[in-house]
C-alpha cells in the first residue's frame, strides 16, 4: 500500500464529496449572516397582466405542435390576455408552428437562441414575457398564474427541470433539492434555459454570442439588485436525449460556466445569492471535479491490483457517457453519475483549444443541434 496516494485519494475523494454538501452548508452560513440583499423596486402589473410566449425553435418541426397546443391549454385558464409566438430558425418548424395554431410565427435564419429571444422580445407588447423551449412540457397546469404571482414578488421567475430516462432522474432531483435549499438561504440563480418569465420592460438582450444566454440574463439582474426566484412549484418536463446529444449539451453547459461565469466571481460573491451559485455550481465545475480525478488517479495506486481498475473505470464511464460506446443505450444510474465527471475536464480541453487554435467563425451561430 502507498501511503503517500492512500492520503491524496481521500483528499481528492473528500474535496469532490464535499460538492454535494455546499449547496446545504452556503445556505446556513447565509441564513447565519442574515444579511440583506439589496432588491430594486418591482413595477406594477396590474391585476391581469398580458402574456406573450415566446418559443425560439430550430429543428423542432415534430415536437413544436404539440408545445404550441400544450401553451394555448394552459393559458385558457388564465383571465388575462396572452399569446404565443415562435420565432423558428428554419422553414420546417415555422411550417409545423403554423399548422397548430400558434399566434404568431417570426421564421427567420439560424442566428443563435439568444438573438431569437432577443428578436421575439423586441416584437412583443406584452406585460410578461416568458421563454420555453420547444421540446418540453410546462407545469403544473396553472403555471400562468403561478408566474404571474411571482413575479408581484421577483423581478425574474425560472424553474426546474426534470427528465424522463437516461438514468439521471437523481441528479435532477438533487438539484431541484439544492435550489430550494438556496432559495431558503436567499436565493438562487441557478436558473433553467427552458423556462424563463420577466416583466417585458426589465428584459436585458443576452450578447448573441453567449453560451449560457438564461445564467447571463440571471446574473445580469442580480448585479443590478433584481430579484430572481427559483420557483419549486414550477417545473418542466422533457425526454432525455441520447448520449451523444447529451454529452454535446453538457460540454456547452460547462464551457459556458467555466468561459463566462468563473470570470465573473469576484462580481458573485458580492451578493448572497452569487455567492451561493459559487458554492453550488461553480465549485463542482473546478475545484470539485479536480479532485474526482487527482482521487481517481491516486487510488489507482494504492492497493494494486484491486484498485487499478479507478481511474480506467471512470474514464470508461465518460467515453460511455459521450456516446463514443454505445451512442444509444440507456445508461446505468451510477455508470451516468460517473460519465457527468468527465465533463469538466473535456470543456476546459475545448476552452484551451479554441483559444490557442482560433477558427474562422462558423456559418451559423449555435451548437450542432439534431433534429427533431
Amino acid at each position: 500500500m502507498h501511503k503517500p496516494a492512500l492520503v491524496v485519494a481521500a483528499a481528492g475523494g473528500a474535496t469532490f464529496l464535499a460538492g454535494l454538501v455546499m449547496p446545504t452548508l452556503a445556505a446556513a452560513l447565509e441564513r447565519r449572516l442574515a444579511a440583506p440583499a439589496p432588491a430594486a423596486p418591482l413595477t406594477d402589473l396590474g391585476a391581469r397582466p398580458s402574456i406573450e410566449v415566446v418559443v425560439p425553435a430550430y429543428l423542432e418541426a415534430s415536437t413544436v405542435g404539440e408545445c404550441v397546443r400544450t401553451l394555448h391549454e394552459a393559458l385558457k385558464g388564465y383571465e388575462g390576455p396572452s399569446s404565443v409566438t415562435v420565432v423558428a430558425s428554419d422553414p420546417g418548424t415555422a411550417a409545423a408552428a403554423r399548422e397548430a395554431g400558434a399566434d404568431e410565427v417570426v421564421e427567420t435564419g439560424r442566428t443563435g437562441k439568444p438573438a431569437a429571444a432577443n428578436l421575439g422580445a423586441a416584437r412583443s407588447t406584452a406585460d410578461v414575457l416568458v421563454f420555453t423551449d420547444a421540446n418540453c412540457v410546462v407545469g403544473p397546469a396553472d403555471w400562468p398564474q403561478r408566474v404571474v404571482d411571482d413575479l408581484r414578488r421577483a423581478h425574474l421567475v425560472s424553474a426546474n427541470k426534470q427528465e424522463r430516462g437516461r438514468g439521471e432522474g437523481a441528479f435532477w432531483r438533487y438539484e431541484q433539492r439544492a435550489k430550494e435549499q438556496l432559495v431558503a438561504g436567499g436565493g438562487s440563480i441557478s436558473v433553467v434555459g427552458e423556462f424563463i418569465a420577466t416583466r417585458r420592460t426589465d428584459f436585458l438582450p443576452a450578447p448573441a454570442g453567449a453560451i449560457l444566454d438564461d445564467l447571463w440574463l440571471a446574473v445580469e439582474y442580480l448585479l443590478r439588485d433584481r430579484v430572481v426566484l427559483v420557483d419549486p412549484e414550477l417545473h418542466t418536463l422533457e425526454d432525455s436525449a441520447g448520449n451523444r446529444e447529451q454529452w454535446g449539451r453538457r460540454l456547452r453547459i460547462m464551457r459556458g460556466l467555466l468561459e463566462e461565469m468563473v470570470p465573473r466571481v469576484p462580481e458573485l460573491v458580492t451578493r448572497p445569492a452569487g455567492r451561493m451559485f459559487v458554492a453550488h455550481k461553480l465549485y463542482r465545475a473546478t475545484v470539485g471535479a479536480a479532485g474526482f480525478w487527482v482521487g481517481a488517479a491516486a487510488a489507482s495506486v494504492v492497493a494494486p491490483p484491486v484498485t487499478l481498475v479507478a481511474l480506467p473505470a471512470a474514464v470508461a464511464a465518460g467515453a460511455a457517457y459521450a456516446g463514443r460506446l454505445a451512442p444509444d443505450a440507456t445508461l446505468p444510474a451510477p455508470v451516468a453519475a460517473l460519465g457527468m465527471q468527465a465533463v469538466p475536464p473535456a470543456a476546459l480541453w475545448t476552452t484551451l483549444v479554441r483559444r490557442l487554435r482560433p477558427r474562422p467563425a462558423p456559418a451559423t451561430t449555435g451548437w450542432e443541434k439534431i433534429a427533431r
